[in-house]
């Protein structure tokens, strides 16, 4: 939940600046632009060594820019690092459904991603699986309620994502 969130940033964010107050809704607008991703979280906060947690709420525009390490090119150094660790173990159909779902924003349900990608990027059969397979390596949220099942990426995963459609659109891939 989201306190967990805010107290995970406040905690980390006190390792590397200690007296560092935190303004409680500033962190809680800064977990929810991250989606309260524990890795964004951890990234986001060791930011507060050189920003103040206004100036870095304001550079989440562009979350993939702040989130990541000093030693980016290490395992897990930025948010983007890790996103491309779990898609490149992703078959060639599964990751191109991976990046044209981006497409589909604020939540989707397997009629609208059939719909629209069916036959088109992955075989109409083949929609299901590859949602399972983005699901299974948590590049999917998957939200089962009362009504039909809705799907959506989390916004830092949804701009990776956009960014593979974007180079297959310019390989002529799509």
């Amino acid at each position: 939940p989201k306190s967990d969130a805010t107290e995970l940033f406040v905690g980390r964010a006190r390792l590397v600046r200690a007296a560092a107050e935190h303004d409680r809704a500033v962190v809680g607008d800064i977990v929810d632009a991250i989606d309260c991703m524990p890795l964004a979280i951890e990234l986001a906060a060791s930011r507060t060594r050189v920003l103040s947690t206004e100036d870095l709420r304001a550079r989440l525009e562009r979350p993939l820019d702040v989130l990541r390490a000093r030693n980016a090119g290490a395992r897990h150094g930025s948010v983007e690092q890790a996103v491309q660790d779990s898609v490149a173990l992703l078959t060639e159909g599964h990751r191109r459904l991976f990046a044209m779902v981006s497409v589909l924003r604020n939540g989707f349900t397997l009629e609208a991603a059939e719909a629209t990608l069916g036959g088109h990027v992955v075989a109409w059969a083949a929609v299901l699986d590859g949602l399972d397979a983005l699901a299974s390596t948590s590049l999917l949220r998957v939200h089962v309620g009362s009504g039909p099942t809705r799907y959506g990426y989390f916004e830092t995963i949804r701009e990776v994502a956009a960014r593979h459609a974007a180079e297959d659109a310019a390989l002529g891939q799509v």
